[in-house]
């Protein structure tokens, strides 16, 4: 649609005349005329009244799709060609940003979705540790388990051997009181930590896996943002499509 066009189709909707709509901006019914039939290029002045009869304004008018490659025909006049070079500088402005904001949104993304996938962040895989009891000061560190027990044992100068050992072990028997840990990281074969009463050695049983939401969901995060990205990337072209065409 030209300026002509537009400016014959605002008259009718509004139910005017030429010689009522020349009459109202100030020009000649004969010049307005040329002006619908794009046979004229109106001065910037008479522009100016133009869109104030029609109630918009210059970058309203340049904004509208529909002028089409009659914009090209009215950047001749200083205003309309520094206007549109304005929009140009926006839109430039807007794709670089879109398309930045795609950028990070992707790296992003897939950043989150590697961490899903790989646990890095919240691993899977859980260590377990147990300890069979709390050991007094002055017990050797792993007391409960059978080879350390045998050896403080033996290191006594008890005369009747087995006697001491069956003694010994009910004692320790009647002290075990398991407590387990499921840490995220492995700490040794072997760790002993203070408690109250005394200390607790904890040995290493293995490696239990666990299921932990958080990774399923920094997948469908990395997913989701991942194909924000793309529409970003696929809109920044078709802006720029547009800006050439």
């Amino acid at each position: 649609m030209s300026l002509g066009l537009k400016i014959k189709d605002f008259r009718q909707t509004a139910g005017m005349s030429q010689p009522q709509l020349a009459e109202a901006i100030g020009i000649e019914q004969s010049y307005l005329s040329k002006l619908e039939n794009d046979k004229s290029l109106p001065s910037a002045d008479v522009l100016s009244r133009l869109l104030s009869a029609m109630g918009i304004d210059l970058e309203t008018l340049l904004s509208d799709p529909l002028l089409g490659t009659d914009k090209q025909r009215l950047a001749q006049l200083p205003e309309v060609a520094d206007n549109l070079k304005q929009q140009r500088g926006r839109r430039l402005n807007e794709r670089k940003g879109i398309l930045l904001a795609s950028s990070l949104l992707v790296a992003i993304s897939s950043a989150l979705f590697y961490a899903g996938e790989s646990k890095l962040l919240f691993s899977e895989d859980m260590h377990i540790y147990s300890s069979r009891g709390i050991e007094l000061a002055g017990e050797p560190n792993g007391i409960f388990d059978e080879d350390v027990f045998l050896a403080m044992v033996r290191a006594t100068d008890a005369k009747d051997y087995r006697k001491e050992m069956d003694v010994t072990r009910a004692q320790m028997m009647s002290r075990e009181s398991l407590e387990t840990r499921m840490l995220a990281t492995f700490q040794g074969k072997r760790f002993t930590e203070a408690v109250g009463g005394g200390k607790r050695t904890f040995g290493f049983d293995g490696i239990k896996k666990i299921s932990r939401p958080v990774n399923a969901w920094l997948r469908m995060v990395g997913v989701f943002g991942f194909c924000l990205g793309l529409l970003g990337f696929f809109i920044e072209w078709r802006l720029g499509r547009m800006a050439k065409g």
